[in-house]
């Protein structure tokens, strides 16, 4: 398939086989975990921890890396505040902060 007539949020690409032409809305379990996560404030924190889990793989409690700029910017614009106003970095409760150059092996 060339296109994405298949898609109903707007956010799916073209895939290269049929069977990967799936969109978010038509998985359950993604309809229940919008469900749990209803506000732009707790999909930010949840998009926010999973870069950090696919750039940086699991990390221990209060160990906290910086995101890019240019992530922390789509995020907020996907899942903005409506007043425009962010928390940002947070040290960590080992009161260390961590270069973002430090990414996980593939």
């Amino acid at each position: 398939m060339n296109n994405t007539a298949w898609c109903r949020c707007s956010n799916c690409n073209v895939m290269p086989y049929q069977l990967e032409c799936k969109c978010c809305t038509e998985v359950a379990a993604a309809l229940i975990y919008a469900f749990y996560f209803p506000s732009c404030r707790t999909y930010r924190y949840a998009a926010y921890r999973m870069f950090t889990y696919w750039v940086y793989g699991k990390l221990g409690q209060g160990v906290r890396k910086v995101v890019p700029a240019c992530a922390v910017s789509k995020i907020r614009e996907t899942f903005p505040d409506p007043n425009g106003v962010y928390v940002g970095f947070q040290i960590g409760d080992d009161g260390v902060e961590v270069e973002v150059d430090e990414v996980k092996e593939i």
